[in-house]
């Protein structure tokens, strides 16, 4: 019986466990495959996510009756049963259809069923593929694996990397464009003026010279690559540093072929200011004349180098007042290319001609912000932006064949080799329409353009308030007046020369606070330079007349010539000359000059000495020094004049009085004695 039970609670307790074996088995298999699912379907998300179509070139135009255009592609993770499908759309015909397309409006149906490519194994590892797309001139029955392109246009293209014959919302797509010419009947062709502003650049420290010498070197192979015509504009500011920094043979060598590059038949170079500026940013009357002394300086400068070969006539406009550009007129510029941004709003049909500029004799171009936007500022590759830039030249020249397109080329396009190989490839001599100038030769050649009733086209600037400036103009007014005083101490040298320079450096447009701060440093340390440099000896001085002329001796410690002015302060005396003007020279250092004084009091005072700039505003020296006067004060010396005035007045009333009573005496006397002898000898007769 005992046997029995404990048999069945054997079987019982294996009957039991069995389902919790099972349930444990099952959840360690759970727990060994779910992270491999979950990873392998992370890995197909993630290949998903990375799959990519990418343009890298493609051929600019094609000439109507062309057997092919070919294609380069960068395809990213491809899928083992993906293709190219490459399909064409109506051509567009006017610049708001093209706009639509540019702005991402869904193209309508593809004029035909598109051309399938099959994906070659290096595409699949990862390397770029080159295909060709045949095309087909006429016929109605399309051929097999072309695309029919039966007139000359502006095509639509899209680009797709695709698993199925349905096109998927998922599949990576590039939109690009088919620009095709006819031969026998060419279009009329737009200008186009590349302009390469070399932009300023820092040299305020060892890292940021350094830095900036890559950048300028860069600029330059990339620069040298281009044949077409090119308009160079650079300031005289960022010139002459980049020569000064030129220490090692390779920056040299890049600045010697810069300057040789720009020497080439197909080049010009503006003129320009030392640095660019903001001229709305010194309207106020303590900064008037700084553009003129940019201008002045960098048209110095840059004549200095006769290897540039710049255009005297011609310059770049980034900002301006009409007091700017009355500044470029007195010097002899008649022609500006300038920035669309700054100019009011013209009809987009008026943009691309030659116009004068209100209340000036300028005659101007602008630069076209549309272009810019198409062919920097779009989206996709340089390649693809470069199709699209081409795309509304060959719209631009059936609408506008007199234009003229100044492209703006900026500074991150600069140095991206991509970016300017597609531009160049665009614009080349094989474009039918677009025309390579300089923008010297399209201000020449550009007929002026008139306004919508047949008028002269007149642009006005925008009125707009300046953007903030980093510059302290508080500081910097101050430091420009201090200049002015330290130049008519010292003459025109070497060191206010650099202070010149260096103040006209610290109102650039693209400098940062630390350059800023830095220029506006070094013009104080050369105005600060002569801070008690001219000390005057104490002495007592005696003061024995009215006007006196004082012997006062002065040390010049600056170790250079200087001409300053001294001003001598003080209640009881007057300076006769204040303006004079005294040289004093840097050796002997010490040297005695009379400075003239009406004195007003008398006693022991002292007098305060200051030594400054001709103009007062800079302070070279200052002391005090003892003068005693044995004059009398104004009020004691006409109270002395008016007793002895009254004392002589007395004395002559006095003496006159004497003198009359004398008389008055002596003529009395001489009557009596008359009568006394007259009388006498009647007595005597009558004694008898």
């Amino acid at each position: 019986m005992v046997h029995t039970t404990r048999y069945q609670r054997a079987r019982t307790r294996r009957r039991t466990a069995a389902p919790f074996l099972w349930l444990s088995c099952i959840a360690a298999l759970n727990i060994v495959m779910a992270p491999a699912t979950t990873a392998a379907e992370t890995q197909d998300q993630e290949t998903e996510l990375a799959r990519d179509l990418q343009l890298v070139d493609q051929t600019p135009q094609l000439r109507l009756g062309a057997a092919a255009f070919q294609l380069k592609l960068q395809i990213t993770n491809p899928r083992p049963n993906d293709s190219i499908y490459v399909e064409v759309f109506s051509p567009v015909a006017s610049q708001v259809a093209f706009g639509d397309i540019v702005a991402g409006r869904p193209l309508s149906a593809a004029m035909d069923s598109p051309v399938t490519v099959k994906i070659d194994r290096a595409a699949q590892l990862g390397a770029t593929t080159a295909i060709s797309i045949p095309l087909q001139l006429d016929g109605d029955i399309r051929r097999k694996e072309t695309l029919r392109v039966p007139e000359a246009g502006i095509y639509p293209l899209r680009i797709s990397l695709q698993s199925r014959a349905q096109i998927s919302d998922d599949d990576p797509k590039v939109r690009s464009w088919l620009n095709v010419y006819d031969p026998t009947d060419l279009p009329r062709p737009v200008s186009v003026a590349q302009i390469w502003r070399i932009p300023p650049t820092d040299f305020t420290t060892a890292s940021a010279t350094r830095n900036s010498l890559r950048f300028l070197n860069n600029n330059t192979k990339t620069l040298r690559t281009i044949t077409a015509p090119v308009t160079v504009s650079i300031d005289a500011s960022t010139l002459t540093s980049w020569r000064n920094a030129t220490k090692t043979v390779p920056d040299q060598q890049a600045f010697e072929r810069f300057l040789s590059d720009v020497q080439r038949p197909n080049r010009s170079v503006l003129t320009a200011s030392y640095a660019t500026i903001d001229p709305r940013h010194y309207s106020a009357p303590t900064m008037s004349g700084v553009y003129a002394e940019e201008l002045d300086t960098g048209i110095a400068l840059l004549n200095e180098q006769p290897e540039l070969a710049t255009d005297p006539r011609t310059y770049f406009v980034e900002s301006a007042t009409y007091q700017s550009l009355s500044e470029l007129v007195a010097r002899g510029i008649t022609s500006v290319v300038i920035s669309d941004a700054i100019l009011q709003n013209l009809d987009t049909s008026l943009q691309f001609q030659r116009f004068g500029i209100d209340s000036t004799k300028l005659r101007a171009i602008s630069t076209s912000r549309p272009a810019e936007a198409h062919l920097f500022k779009a989206p996709g590759t340089p390649t693809q932006r470069a199709q699209q830039f081409g795309a509304w030249l060959a719209l631009l020249s059936q609408d506008h064949p007199n234009s003229t397109i100044m492209l703006d080329i900026p500074r991150d396009a600069m140095n991206d080799p991509k970016a300017i190989n597609a531009l160049q490839r665009i614009i080349s001599d094989r474009n039918p329409f677009a025309e390579t100038v300089t923008a010297t030769n399209a201000l020449r050649q550009s007929p002026p353009g008139t306004d919508g009733q047949g008028r002269p086209l007149i642009r006005a600037l925008a009125d707009q308030p300046p953007p903030p400036t980093l510059v302290d103009l508080q500081r910097a007014t101050a430091l420009r007046t201090q200049l002015s005083g330290f130049t008519q101490l010292t003459g025109t040298n070497e060191d206010s020369q650099i202070a010149k320079r260096a103040f006209l450096d610290a109102l650039a447009i693209n400098n940062s606070q630390a350059q800023v701060t830095h220029y506006l440093n070094r013009v104080q340390a050369v105005v600060d330079s002569l801070n008690s440099t001219v000390t005057v000896n104490s002495q007592t001085i005696t003061l024995t007349s009215q006007r006196s002329e004082v012997p006062v001796t002065f040390t010049n410690n600056s170790g250079r010539p200087l001409r300053v002015r001294v001003s001598l302060t003080s209640p009881r005396i007057k300076q006769t000359r204040p303006e004079e003007i005294l040289d004093l020279p840097a050796s002997p250092r010490n040297q005695t000059h009379l400075i003239q004084l009406d004195v007003k009091g008398s006693g022991e005072f002292p007098v305060e000495i200051a030594v400054i700039s001709p103009d007062g505003s800079l302070v070279v020296g200052t002391s005090r020094i003892t003068m005693n006067s044995t004059v009398f004060g104004a009020f004691g010396s006409w109270l002395t004049y008016g007793a002895i005035a009254f004392l002589a007045v007395w004395w002559l009333h006095h003496g006159w009085r004497k003198r009359v009573a004398k008389r008055a005496k002596q003529g009395a006397s001489t009557h009596a004695g008359n009568e006394v002898a007259t009388v006498e000898p009647t007595a005597a007769s009558t004694t008898q």
